[in-house]
């Protein structure tokens, strides 16, 4: 828990702005427990103010629910009381990326799929998609008619 940490315990962050990077420091100061209220949840959530020099710079956290990790976006930070925390943390996120790159190849065949039920339930779809087509091969014949006039392997007349 956050409010167990004192001064000098180490802290880590997961930066998550582009490349996810992993950093430490030290704690600075911890406020002791407060309640944060909900108006939405009628439960009381503790939360605390962390300050901590992470890689040379003082960060302040405020409002950090008093517990192992806290993630503040999915574009901003995740800190941790420990490593063993982060790494859980980090681990999830590696599965979770591996899960949706392993879906990929499934989720093109849906694609396509429902694509083409849209234009069985929607024949309008299904014209405007033909004459899509229709429109680039003939495109394709043009460019492939124009580049051998241009290169002289056809004698027009």
């Amino acid at each position: 828990m956050f409010s167990n940490l004192t001064q000098n315990s180490v802290i880590y962050l997961l930066d998550l702005k582009g490349n996810p990077k992993v950093s430490s420091g030290t704690v600075e100061r911890v406020s002791v427990p407060m309640p944060k209220y909900n108006s939405f949840n009628p439960g009381l959530e503790m939360v605390v103010d962390i300050v901590a020099s992470i890689s040379g710079e003082r960060r302040e956290f405020k409002g950090v629910p008093n517990g192992s990790v806290a993630n503040f976006g999915d574009n901003a930070f995740v800190i941790a009381e420990n490593k063993e925390a982060l790494n859980s943390y980090v681990s999830a996120m590696l599965n979770n990326s591996k899960s949706v790159l392993e879906s990929i190849e499934k989720h093109q065949k849906l694609v396509k799929a429902y694509e083409e039920a849209m234009q069985e339930l929607n024949p309008e779809i299904k014209a405007n998609a033909e004459k899509d087509k229709m429109l680039f091969d003939l495109q394709r014949q043009v460019a492939e008619l124009t580049a051998l006039i241009k290169s002289g392997n056809v004698k027009t007349e």
